[in-house]
């Protein structure tokens, strides 16, 4: 593999091509003809074979990296300390993100990393990554984050703020 390391880019997604999502579509329209050893991709999917069919883009031809399942300790549903441990899920699973994406970025000899919005963990893990290796960190947001997931893991909506009552 002939890697140009002056200008070998990272993306980081949930979801990439070939999948059947619009992300997935984009990305692929933004990085098909690109030159394989110019990027490489970073998912927690697996993305190795032709597992991934039903889909209109096809396998782009940069290489694939695959993340590990973070390590999360139990949630106490009943316990007082349920807020907390969630909290310290969160901390534990962006630090353990962060240094898997790390160990990438350093083997692929990327000098940027772009990431994705659509995992809770993948926009702070990137950045403590780049801020780590000091490369540019290059945040692509697909969606509205503070709205992306429901529950414990979603911001409150600010009253009045946004509703189009207000124009």
């Amino acid at each position: 593999m002939d890697v140009n390391t002056n200008n070998r880019f990272a993306l980081l997604s949930h979801i990439l091509p070939p999948s059947p999502s619009g992300q997935a579509m984009m990305l692929y329209r933004l990085l098909d003809g690109l030159p394989a050893d110019s990027y490489c991709f970073i998912s927690r999917e697996n993305y190795e074979g032709n597992g991934h069919n039903g889909s209109s883009s096809l396998k782009l031809s940069g290489r694939y990296c695959h993340l590990k399942p973070v390590f999360q300790l139990p949630i106490l549903n009943h316990s007082r300390l349920f807020a907390l441990n969630i909290a310290f899920n969160a901390l534990l699973g962006i630090y353990n993100r962060a240094k898997q994406i790390q160990k990438i970025l350093q083997k692929e000899k990327c000098k940027l990393l772009i990431a994705c919005t659509g995992d809770l963990y993948d926009l702070p893990a990137a950045y403590l990554a780049s801020k780590w290796l000091k490369i540019p960190f290059v945040p692509y947001v697909f969606d509205d984050y503070a709205y992306q997931w429901t529950g414990f893991n979603r911001s409150p909506r600010v009253s009045g703020c946004g509703s189009g009552d207000d124009l």
